[in-house]
């Protein structure tokens, strides 16, 4: 295969990824929700444009995050056989504790941004 063709092949991939978790995952739907909120909210309020950067970086890194630990709960279920584990509970308190961070981080660059330009 060539170069190329493993590009497309590993682009189809993972826009197939997306597919699949805007359809059967609930909280990916709303990362992505909340993202589309605060960039719209972004082109409504005329932040600046490293403002806007900002927003979509930030808004970008939880949805990423989240895909991280859909799939780390995925994987998890499956090696599992859906059986309760202590350990794959750790496994799955640390990856929904990343999500957690990054949104509680997301929140506060959202109220810094926006608050200027709403109070």
């Amino acid at each position: 295969m060539k170069l190329s063709e493993r590009i497309v092949f590993k682009f189809k991939n993972a826009i197939n990824g997306i597919k699949i978790s805007m359809i059967e995952d609930r909280s990916i739907k709303v990362q992505v929700f909340f993202m589309v909120f605060a960039i719209l909210i972004s082109l409504i309020l005329k932040v600046t444009s490293f403002e806007f950067i900002i927003i979509i970086i930030v808004s970008s890194l939880v949805v990423a995050l989240e895909f991280v630990n859909s799939s780390i709960e995925l994987l998890s279920d499956f090696a599992t056989d859906n059986k309760y584990s202590e350990v794959i509970k750790k496994v799955k308190d640390l990856s929904a504790a990343a999500v957690l961070i990054g949104s509680i981080s997301a929140l506060v660059v959202g109220i810094i941004i926006f608050s200027k330009y709403i109070f």
